[in-house]
């Protein structure tokens, strides 16, 4: 499920403020580049919030003591 949320955030950025239909864009190099870019910029936000998540919850169980 993170993956495809990865995927899709980056090729969310990678379209945004260009202008151009996504099959020119897939014509395109720098789009490719751009889009991995994207990806792991993604994967690496995204892996990190779950591992601060899993880290918090194995000291902090918010269902034992939600205050």
């Amino acid at each position: 499920m993170r993956i495809l949320l990865c995927v899709i955030a980056a090729f969310l950025v990678s379209m945004y403020g260009t202008g151009a239909r996504f099959l020119d864009s897939l014509s395109n190099n720098s789009f490719f580049v751009k889009l991995l870019a994207a990806f792991l910029m993604a994967f690496l936000f995204i892996e990190f919030i779950h591992w601060v998540t899993v880290q918090l919850d194995k000291k902090y169980d918010w269902k034992d003591s939600p205050l």
